[in-house]
């Protein structure tokens, strides 16, 4: 390798893509076709996308089509098609909804059963009971 002195003296040696890459020149051009193109290609993109004139009385390309966005919209709409039940999702499921309901359903009930049973018993004074009674008029 070729060396290059910088301006601090120091010794670094260059970079060198032929020696460094098992690339013959004939891919390394069809590299540079295909990242030009896709330059290109989102350059039109993005032009087509910020001009809506170019839309109007078939003036332009007509439909923007984007392969990914198309994809991801796919996938979206046939969600249902191929959802299969797993570990996962059930633990998703089971987790957001029913376990915090039947939680709370199973909580209300204890502490509704736990004060019915000191109202039968009297542990509770009448001026607590008509407080709390008050809450609940609306």
């Amino acid at each position: 390798m070729s060396e290059v002195k910088p301006s601090k003296g120091n010794t670094v040696t260059s970079w060198d893509p032929w020696k460094m890459f098992d690339v013959s020149k004939e891919e390394l051009e069809r590299v540079k076709q295909r990242k030009a193109m896709a330059a290109q290609k989102k350059a039109d993109f993005r032009a087509i996308k910020n001009n809506p004139a170019t839309l109007v009385n078939n003036a332009g390309p007509g439909h923007i089509v984007d392969p990914g966005l198309q994809r991801w919209e796919a996938a979206r709409a046939t969600y249902g098609e191929y959802f299969r039940v797993n570990k996962r999702n059930t633990a998703w499921f089971l987790g957001t909804y029913v376990f915090p309901i039947v939680g709370t359903y199973l909580y209300l009930s204890y502490q509704v059963r736990k004060r019915d049973e000191m109202n039968r018993r009297g542990e509770i004074p009448m001026k607590e009971k008509v407080r709390r009674a008050w809450l609940f008029q609306l």
